[in-house]
């Protein structure tokens, strides 16, 4: 008798050792908190909220709030609509049918004298306004082909292009297991940050500052690697600040204190625990102390300072140009201080005739106003190393890593 083979294995019911369980890679439904193996509608939506939005789309009769609230959970059909329309709808413009006023609960800003006035000049209602606790943020500015070859239209590109790249970069080495779709969708995942998060996105904002000035500034790329390195050090920091308060502004102002360590990682009050990750005890609750004084003096003030301004997006633009080249109180070189005197004249003239076709005549006082903004949001990137050096002595973080390690190069 030939010696019979055994039956062959069944692919339909194991799988190879390298590769996990499809089961094991589940992600969070963003409105209903359910587990879900794909993403439906290009967001992070189950399978059951696809469908009730489909059914819900075609309802001719409106629904209603059944707590009067317009923002209770999702188990309130009326809200859970409303909620996944403004997910889809995260990466389009405010809605102008939206009439409340940012909340004011956090602060009291004050509108600027010189644009009291002007209604173009308020913060738009943003659909991510009405999160408790962020979960997901969005790009935003957007690239203005009909702007022509104006120099603010150039930063505005050259923005937009960085947002792209860091925010591809980050969900692909912060969030493995989303799909690649989802990398380029309105919207995007926020998460607390950590020590481990903030190295790799430190040096992602780094590297993409460098392609920021090379395409908003023609003579970024013949300057020497020395005067690159001293422009982006000065600037990094700044921009930082500035990015994370205007961010807040548009589409967290309701939220409580907190601040974007990059485009999807953020730290408030109730994550600065978990920020050092598994250390010792007594680490953790130094990083807890400074991190929360960090968050009530030096992000609540900026936040603010944005909040009085009310910046519009050619604002924002342009205070990203002030603050890369404010060199006043530096040891710059008189090529370097050449350069950022004529960049800076040039987007405040660019300034004004925005002013002037918006019909304002009297905007000397919104023009010191911006200036006092970069001067301040200098101020406050000056005391940055100090402020990592004190968590370098407390051992929260070490001398090797990334964030610190770059203000000593």
């Amino acid at each position: 008798p030939f010696p019979t083979s055994p039956p062959p294995l069944s692919l339909t019911h194991c799988h190879p050792p390298s590769m996990p369980s499809p089961s094991s890679k589940l992600h969070t439904c963003l409105v209903c908190s359910s587990p879900t193996k794909h993403a439906h509608l290009g967001i992070l939506l189950c399978r059951a909220c696809k469908i009730f939005y489909g059914r819900a789309q075609a309802r001719k009769r409106p629904r209603v709030c059944r707590a009067g609230t317009n923002n209770c959970s999702h188990k309130c059909k009326h809200c859970r609509f409303v909620h996944i329309t403004r997910l889809l709808q995260g990466n389009l413009k405010a809605k102008e049918e939206k009439n409340d006023a940012p909340s004011q609960k956090y602060f009291d800003p004050l509108p600027s004298t010189s644009l009291q006035n002007s209604p173009d000049y308020s913060a738009p209602f943003s659909p991510l306004n009405d999160q408790n606790v962020p979960q997901f943020g969005r790009l935003l500015c957007s690239p203005n082909f009909n702007g022509g070859n104006s120099f603010i239209n150039r930063i505005r590109f050259s923005y937009c292009t960085i947002g792209v790249s860091r925010r591809a970069t980050e969900l692909t080495s912060l969030h493995p297991h989303l799909h690649p779709i989802l990398t380029l969708n309105g919207t995007f995942p926020l998460i607390p940050a950590t020590l481990s998060t903030t190295n790799v996105t430190s040096r992602s904002l780094v590297t993409a500052l460098f392609d920021f000035c090379t395409a908003a500034f023609e003579e970024f790329s013949s300057l020497s690697l020395q005067q690159k390195w001293f422009l982006l050090k000065n600037f990094k920091y700044s921009f930082f600040s500035l990015e994370s308060a205007y961010r807040v502004f548009k589409d967290f102002s309701s939220a409580p204190p907190m601040v974007f360590m990059s485009l999807t990682t953020f730290i408030t009050q109730d994550t600065t625990g978990d920020f050092a990750g598994p250390m010792a005890e007594a680490i953790r609750s130094d990083s807890k102390k400074y991190i929360s004084l960090y968050l009530s003096t030096d992000v609540h003030k900026c936040r603010d300072a944005i909040s009085r301004l009310n910046p519009s997006e050619e604002e924002f633009l342009a205070l990203l140009v002030l603050c890369c080249w404010n060199l006043e109180n530096s040891e710059a070189e008189p090529e370097l201080m050449a350069i950022g005197e004529k960049y800076k004249r040039r987007i405040m003239n660019e300034l004004e005739e925005i002013y002037r076709r918006k019909g304002m005549t009297e905007f000397a006082t919104r023009l010191g106003e911006i200036l006092a903004i970069t001067t301040f949001l200098q101020m406050t990137a000056e005391g940055m190393p100090l402020k990592l050096e004190v968590l370098r002595l407390h051992n929260i973080i070490e001398d090797d890593t990334f964030l610190y390690s770059v203000n000593r190069t």
